[in-house]
């Protein structure tokens, strides 16, 4: 889990406490959030173990998990945020 945060900051995604703006992640226990640029939501990966147990969108105002997606394309933030 620790690369796979090291590399979203390499990225230039920031690392907040509740993931609410794009280009911001998150992580609480076995659960990582993170608002890809270009995307309209948040994506929260749920983490049984080493492995990804569940994909989902959730709203960020609410923090509650909505509608399973099947795949989540990253780009850098570095490259779009100010």
């Amino acid at each position: 889990m620790r690369d796979i945060l090291a590399r979203w900051e390499r990225l230039g995604y920031r690392m907040e406490n509740a993931v609410e703006v794009p280009g911001s992640a998150s992580r609480r226990g076995g659960i990582l959030d993170i608002f890809p640029i270009g995307m309209d939501r948040p994506v929260r990966i749920e983490l049984l173990g080493n492995k990804i147990d569940s994909l989902r969108f959730f709203d960020p105002s609410t923090q509650r998990s909505q509608e399973q997606v099947g795949a989540v394309e990253m780009i850098p933030a570095r490259e779009m945020l100010v």
